[in-house]
């Protein structure tokens, strides 16, 4: 889902300030997303800023839900997160692996004999993305730019598994890395295999039901959005003026990348993630042991090394620690949400345009958390 322009009309825009006190850093938040909407012709962006001593995180908007006169974005709006999905799928893996149901050293070939080229990867080799399997997103198919005919294609997740099997691997699994959404494909059809329901089904039932972890915007959409879905979306384009991909049938991204949510919802999983509400401390160790991003190894617990877990990424900034964080991207929209570990900092972003990659919106979050730790003799008291 990393498919993710200069545009300096006028839009509507508002800020939510928190203390009097915190003012200076409220004000340079809201400098810098609004450099960062205009930078990259960004229709739309809300960002939420959840600091370790604050119960509601402070919350950033600038731009407009739609083009070309719509009104200003707020944090009731909805966006595709894209890949962030991935956090989801991997935690709801983990939580099988915690009730006996799934190791992570099983076989695809254990629960899907349909494919007997990938039978000897493991399930961990999936979720850290070493298991060279190609990538379905590359196909022509699912480029919904020049192909419109497949922007109402509903797809199952075998169907997009499909794609991939036709190519050959990337290389040796367990031998080296590369991202690739098949994985997550795989995994949720390993998912459903295991509990004989949908992935939406298990999703919904193990992660997205409020009285777990408080997800009250979060949807896993594995179709056409429901009509209360759809109501709250901040339309999503491929380029500023350009194609409205709000309406992409999202099954193209199934269980790799089919969430949509909102900042505060984003803040709230990342919190109850690395804090030990969502996994027992044995999985969460798991998901937390990464593999080097350019030969597939094993990290040390204090590598330096950027490292890819079970869903989410590492890496380490010199005065910032480690940094945990995953970005999103679909053809309209992008995401990110990082929790860093020696602040306990939560940032979400969500932006409704194709047009900042993974690079833009990860260099855009560094800057805010570098921000908000340059304040923290305000914000800590």
């Amino acid at each position: 889902m990393q498919k993710w322009s200069k545009w300096i009309g006028v839009v509507a825009l508002s800020f939510f300030c928190l203390p009097a006190w915190s003012n200076t850093l409220n004000q340079d938040l809201q400098h810098k997303l609004e450099h960062f909407r205009r930078a990259y012709a960004v229709p739309g962006v809300v960002m939420s800023v959840s600091l370790p001593n604050e119960a509601v995180p402070r919350d950033f908007t600038s731009g407009v839900d739609r083009l070309p006169n719509g009104t200003a974005v707020n944090t009731n709006h909805l966006f595709q997160i894209g890949s962030i999905s991935k956090s989801f799928t991997a935690a709801l893996m983990l939580k099988l692996e915690a009730n006996g149901l799934v190791h992570l050293s099983d076989r695809v070939g254990d629960y899907l004999p349909q494919y007997p080229k990938w039978r000897n990867i493991t399930i961990r080799q999936l979720l850290d993305h070493t298991s060279g399997i190609y990538d379905y997103t590359h196909d022509p198919k699912l480029n919904h730019v020049k192909n419109p005919y497949y922007r109402n294609t509903s797809w199952s997740l075998a169907q997009l598994a499909n794609l991939a099997y036709k190519h050959r691997l990337q290389f040796q699994p367990g031998h080296s890395w590369r991202y690739s959404n098949t994985n997550y494909i795989l995994a949720g059809m390993i998912i459903e295999a295991i509990t004989q329901r949908s992935m939406a089904q298990n999703i919904q039932d193990y992660i997205l039901d409020p009285k777990l972890y408080g997800l009250t915007a979060t949807h896993y959409v594995s179709g056409a959005y429901p009509t209360a879905v759809l109501s709250r979306m901040a339309h999503g384009y491929y380029q500023y003026g350009g194609q409205d991909e709000t309406y992409v049938n999202l099954s193209w991204a199934g269980s790799a990348g089919a969430i949509v949510s909102n900042s505060h919802d984003l803040v709230k999983w990342a919190r109850a993630l690395f804090h030990g509400k969502v996994l027992p401390p044995k999985q969460l160790n798991e998901m937390e042991t990464v593999a080097s991003r350019k030969n597939g190894r094993t990290l040390p617990e204090y590598s330096h090394e950027k490292g890819y877990g079970l869903g989410i990424g590492r890496k380490y900034i010199p005065g910032l620690g480690y940094i945990w964080s995953h970005p999103g991207g679909t053809t309209g929209y992008s995401a990110l949400f990082i929790w860093a570990e020696r602040s306990d900092v939560v940032i979400a972003i969500t932006a409704s345009s194709h047009s900042v990659n993974i690079n833009k919106i990860n260099g855009f979050g560094t800057q805010v958390l570098r921000d908000v730790v340059k304040h923290q003799s305000e914000w800590r008291g």
